[in-house]
């Protein structure tokens, strides 16, 4: 599928401009753990599930700074999947 992604970037910019801070702020809190560069898929999904557990969680708790906190991780584990993705997708044009 191809998208206009400069018209549909203006469509979710607030949308990102939520999501991006978190996820920085996520990344750079766990930046002395390495190798998200070459993240497994299982290790990425399973991650997403832990991380999925805790916001229910803090959905329960109404904690909206922890609510924000792991909906961040899980986008980042899902970040670095897609990233893999298309690592691979890459990989597999050459």
């Amino acid at each position: 599928m191809k998208i206009d992604i400069e018209k549909e970037k203006r469509n979710y910019f607030g949308l990102f401009y939520s999501l991006i801070p978190a996820m920085l702020e996520k990344l750079y809190e766990n930046k002395h753990k390495k190798g998200w560069e070459n993240i497994d898929f299982e290790y990425a999904s399973n991650r997403i599930l832990d991380e999925y557990r805790e916001l229910k969680e803090a959905i329960i708790d109404n904690d909206i700074k922890e609510i924000r906190r792991e909906a961040a991780d899980i986008a980042n584990f899902s970040a670095m999947i897609i990233y893999q993705c298309d690592k691979k997708l890459k990989e597999d044009e050459r």
